[in-house]
């Protein structure tokens, strides 16, 4: 597993560590069996679950077929992720926040 660093804006507001994983090789296992709810963002190609107890955001997949989704590793147990390998995509943080390339037209943040 890497997990890359220096995210999309959505995902920086979220405060996720994503690894991708194929969806077929994922099971999703919560406390006390709380269910998790949906939010789908504004483009309608992606959902994304949290807790329904704490709100915080466990993994998101594609709406339509994919090979590919994402889970937030900084919500597994940190003693599985000792020997992980964590990635900074150096290209994404080269772009200085206030040029607001990298920002979503609805992040009304101020940098």
């Amino acid at each position: 597993m890497c997990i890359p660093l220096g995210e999309p804006t959505i995902c920086r507001r979220y405060g996720a560590a994503w690894a991708y994983y194929e969806p077929k090789t994922v099971k999703i296992t919560v406390k006390d069996g709380s269910p998790t709810k949906a939010y789908v963002w504004g483009d309608k190609e992606s959902e994304f679950h949290f807790c329904s107890v704490c709100g915080c955001d466990m993994y998101w997949k594609s709406i339509a077929e994919s090979n590919m989704m994402g889970v937030n590793t900084r919500m597994m147990d940190p003693d599985e992720l000792h020997t992980v390998t964590r990635k900074i995509d150096y290209e994404v943080l080269s772009t200085c926040l206030k040029a607001g390339a990298e920002a979503h037209p609805q992040d009304k943040a101020q940098y």
